[in-house]
């Protein structure tokens, strides 16, 4: 794990400090770290959690280098252009769920100067080369590496009382019943947008409107400013949108709708195949009556169970639930342990068969709940946890293959620490 943390790490600090010249604190081989670059990594991997030294962490860094210098001198080595652009979006969707949304991810960009599509190219290079570093470990480390049964099972009977049991699981059936907006709700948005359509068109700057009225908490503070986009940088809930907007051209407003609610985009200026946007976001919210209406509903729903009614049929008319109201709201076997804080107060004393007399609130609206099953806390046996122990052993003896490798190829690759 730490060493995929450090790999990312340098892919993130690398892009962003690309064009930096600073303190140099390492070379290998033709290659050179800067001071910049490690701090950036050292602020990093704290923020991920990890303790860390500014020492470790350059060492690690330098042992990077090692490999990725032996890996583009094995000529059998090849990395194609699918595997980078693979790779290459794997990577882009695991930083985007560090942010709490696309917009704040994009945010963080721009304050480096960096649009996402330049962040995705500048990112191609590095990318290529832990592929490099990748493939080179599959051909020359791995295969001398092997765990046989008689090591598993040893480790197992050595750590056994160490080894965590299976929490305790539940059964659940539900009823989903979502809040949605009501068309007076719905009704009142238009209005607002309305309102603000018509403050611009009188001459109020778009800008000020932004910041006066948006419900888009990101970019309200900075008057709507989406910055320059190109075709593919609208987060998913808005690429519906994004022909009627790139069709805009400079100085044109235009009003459109999506599940978030209404918007107002201006665009301002184009340029290199992007344009500039400003956004006013009118939010559409469930009003307290909408949600009382639904929360009237489920209570009536619960009425109906206590009086018999089948569980499984309930399901099929009133759940929004498409994936589990054919199948009497059946979500399957849960762990206690991660289950949302909601559901678990909810069922922690609910036995089986039985439903929980108060409907749950979630971000996905109300729940009736039913306990259909419950399987207490277990030890894990052998075979649960043979695959596991099998990898924690393969992990460990790939590492000390990894620190053979790289002290053999530390004598033939100049190697300087400055932080030494």
């Amino acid at each position: 794990m730490r060493k995929i943390a450090l790999l990312f790490i340098f892919f993130l600090s690398a892009v962003i400090n690309s064009e930096i010249v600073e303190e140099i604190v390492a070379v290998v081989g033709k290659e050179v770290i800067t001071n910049l670059e490690l701090e950036e990594q050292v602020f990093l991997l704290t923020q991920l959690g990890m303790e860390v030294t500014p020492e470790g962490v350059l060492q690690q860094m330098i042992e990077d280098r090692i490999l990725l210098e032996e890996a583009k001198g094995d000529t059998t080595i090849t990395v194609g252009y699918q595997e980078i652009k693979e790779e290459l979006t794997r990577r882009m969707e695991k930083i985007k769920s560090n942010y709490p949304s696309e917009e704040e991810f994009k945010l963080a960009l721009k304050n480096e100067g960096l649009t996402l599509s330049a962040f995705e190219q500048k990112s191609r290079d590095i990318v290529r080369n832990e592929l490099f570093v990748q493939k080179w470990i599959e051909r020359h480390i791995k295969p001398e590496v092997t765990v046989t049964g008689l090591e598993i099972q040893r480790f197992y009977e050595a750590y056994r009382d160490s080894i965590k049991p299976e929490p305790e699981k539940v059964r659940l059936a539900h009823i989903l019943l979502p809040i949605s907006p009501s068309d007076k709700t719905i009704s009142k948005a238009e209005d607002r947008v309305g309102r603000i359509f018509a403050e611009i068109k009188a001459g109020k700057k778009f800008s000020d409107a932004a910041r006066a009225f948006s419900d888009d908490s990101i970019t309200a503070a900075i008057g709507g400013d989406f910055g320059y986009l190109e075709r593919g940088d609208l987060r998913p809930e808005l690429r519906e949108l994004e022909e009627t907007l790139f069709a805009l051209k400079v100085g044109e407003i235009t009003v459109l709708s999506s599940n978030l609610g209404f918007h107002i985009f201006k665009c301002e200026a184009q340029k290199d195949g992007g344009k500039k946007f400003r956004h006013i976001l009118v939010g559409v919210v469930p009003s307290i009556s909408d949600t009382l209406k639904i929360k009237k509903l489920a209570k009536k729903i619960l009425d109906r169970l206590k009086k018999g009614e089948d569980f499984g049929e309930l399901a099929e008319e009133y759940s929004a639930d498409e994936n589990t109201k054919g199948k009497g709201g059946d979500l399957g076997f849960q762990y206690m342990p991660i289950l949302p804080l909601s559901f678990k107060q909810a069922v922690e004393n609910t036995p089986a068969g039985e439903v929980y007399t108060q409907p749950v609130l979630s971000e996905w609206g109300y729940h009736i709940i039913k306990v259909l099953d419950r399987i207490a806390e277990m030890e894990r046996s052998f075979e649960e946890v043979k695959e596991h122990l099998y990898n924690m052993l393969i992990q460990e003896k790939l590492g000390e293959k990894h620190k053979k490798w790289i002290d053999k190829l530390s004598k033939k690759v100049y190697v300087e620490n400055r932080l030494k």
